[in-house]
This record gives structure tokens, sequence and C-alpha cells, in this order.
């Protein structure tokens, strides 16, 4: 889980090309197996992605990564014997407590595997959820006296051709996922050529859109889900369409 979520702080703030990320047991007694499944269910109401399979730290780790930290003095304490074992204590990395880095000073995080039920896994800082941004066209309704129903229905129309566009992309399968938590925000731009011009600066910055067109006329355009903090930056500029 602390992988899963540390990606995701990564990727939030556009720095998963500057990190090597891994996380492994001290033990051999999961490897190969899933997750535990209130871990999975925990990690998907918050629209993060988990490493499939338990992997076991190895020599090699010590050398390899700068940074390799524990949840609880066990850990540690095994990490450490481990490094001195496989490189004769001559690591580059740091062992230390991952809650070292706590805000809050809870530097022991306890292991949720004993408990009941998956509360105990939700003790986990609130994660970027995965948004689906669509931009009309206000002038349909105002100027072309379109009916809102058909208005609705172009949004309706351009989000399906947008997810099945990017069908096989791993933002929209993890948005796709989670149906109870598939959130979308309608803005509104004022005519044709303001909608395409918003559709161009959304491809001058990497972020994949589909344009909508009807009748010959494009109407809507899609951004592909992804991270809030990753898109809103772009369209802060837009109007909810209301």
């Amino acid at each position: 889980m602390a992988e899963a979520v540390f990606r995701n702080i990564l990727k939030t703030k556009n720095l998963s090309d500057e990190w090597l990320v891994d996380s492994a047991a001290v033990c051999d007694y999961h490897i190969g197996k899933s997750p535990d499944k209130r871990t999975l269910a925990v990690l998907k109401d918050h629209g993060t992605v988990m490493p499939l399979n338990f992997l076991k730290v190895i020599g090699e780790d010590f050398t390899a990564f700068d940074y390799i930290m524990g949840m609880d003095e066990s850990n540690i304490s095994e990490l450490k014997s481990m490094c001195a074992m496989a490189v004769n204590g001559t690591a580059r990395c740091t062992i230390q407590l991952l809650g070292t880095y706590d805000p809050l000073g809870k530097i022991i995080v306890d292991d949720p595997y004993y408990d009941d039920d998956a509360k105990a896994f939700e003790k986990m800082p609130p994660t970027d959820p995965r948004v689906m941004y669509l931009i009309l066209r206000r002038d349909l309704l105002e100027k072309l006296k379109w009916p809102i129903g058909a208005l609705v229905s172009q949004g309706a129309h351009a989000a399906t051709a947008c997810l099945w566009k990017f069908r096989d992309d791993p933002e929209v399968l993890s948005y796709m996922s989670n149906l109870e938590h598939m959130r979308k925000v309608t803005l509104e731009v004022s005519d044709e050529q303001e909608l395409m011009n918003c559709a161009a600066m959304l491809q001058e910055n990497n972020i994949d859109n589909s344009v909508w067109i009807e009748d010959g006329m494009p109407v809507c355009v899609a951004v592909k889900p992804l991270k809030k903090s990753i898109i809103s930056k772009h369209l802060k500029s837009f109007s909810l369409f209301s």
C-alpha cells in the first residue's frame, strides 16, 4: 500500500520519472501472492492502483536504492541485519522508519493485517481523484436554441467516445474500474472557435482529449480521465456549465 500511495503522490507532482519506487517484504511468507483484499478495496475507493504481487528484499536492493524504509522497529532491525550479511554493511542506502516523515509525528506504522475489517487500512493520506472533464459550447444553447436535453446527450456521446478511444490507457482503466466514483466536471466555452482553441491548448500540453462532432460541427471536447491536480491547472480559466 505504501508503494501505491507514494507512486500516486509522485504522479500528482509530475515526479514519476525522477524516482525508482518498489516495495518488498523482509520474509518470504507472502511472496508471489496478491495483496490483501482489504488493501485492494481501500485503494480502489481512493482511485489508486496497487502492485500485483509481493517481492522479498534481496541483497542488491541495498546498493540499488538510496532509501529503504520499514514500518516498525522490527522491520528496521531485520533490514539492517540483511544489509550487513549482503554487503558487509557498505550499502549506500539509508535504512529508516517511514514514519520519520509523518508530519503528524506517528513514527511507527501499525500493521492492519490482523484487524477484522478494512477500517485500519483507511488510515492513509487522501489521494488525488481522477476526473473526466467535458467542455461544451454555450452558444448551442443560447444562439442556436438547442434543447438542453440535446446538449446533455452530446456531452454523453463525447464522454463515451473518449473513453473508447483511450480504452487501453492505464488512467482510463483505473477510472472505469471504480464505477461508483467516476467523477465528471462539465465546463463551458462561448463558441466553436473557443472550443477548438481549448482542444489545441490541451494537445500542446500533452493532455489527451477527443473532439465530438455532430452533423459536421464540433460541439464538445472530452478530456481523458486524469488526476485532478494534473488537468485542473490547464482548465482553471473556464467556468462551470450552468
